[in-house]
């Protein structure tokens, strides 16, 4: 039973994981396209303020999710010693596979919305 537990944890680890980096690089890119529209289309005004709050409030979720991604591992394999049988690691990679496959189907619509228009958000 205890070996079972640890592989339900590793599965979900695995998938928290992959929620987390994928929430990190959305952010970075999506800080990075709002950075760029914000120097191209000036800083000044109204849209200049809101394409400013867009950009900190995207480059603030990408390092909340980078940092949280960090302290999960830190947590995991550091601090409770997990992830080192050959079982939780094939748990670990079933739950990274379970959470990106449907990310994978929604990604490139989620990254062409950071391009498409100044009003995303």
């Amino acid at each position: 039973m205890h070996a079972l537990g640890l592989m339900v944890l590793a599965a979900f680890v695995g998938a928290l994981t992959v929620e987390l980096f994928l929430r990190a690089w959305l952010g970075m890119l999506g800080s990075a396209v709002a950075l760029a529209r914000t120097v191209v289309r000036g800083w000044s005004g109204a849209e200049g303020r809101a394409r400013l709050s867009r950009f900190s409030g995207r480059f603030g979720r990408a390092v909340l999710s980078a940092l949280l991604l960090a302290a999960v591992f830190r947590v995991y394999l550091h601090s409770f010693a997990l992830g080192v049988t050959e079982a939780e690691q094939y748990a670990y990679f079933l739950g990274c596979v379970v959470r990106i496959v449907p990310a994978l189907a929604t990604l490139l619509r989620d990254v062409g919305a950071l391009f498409d228009s100044d009003e995303d958000e």
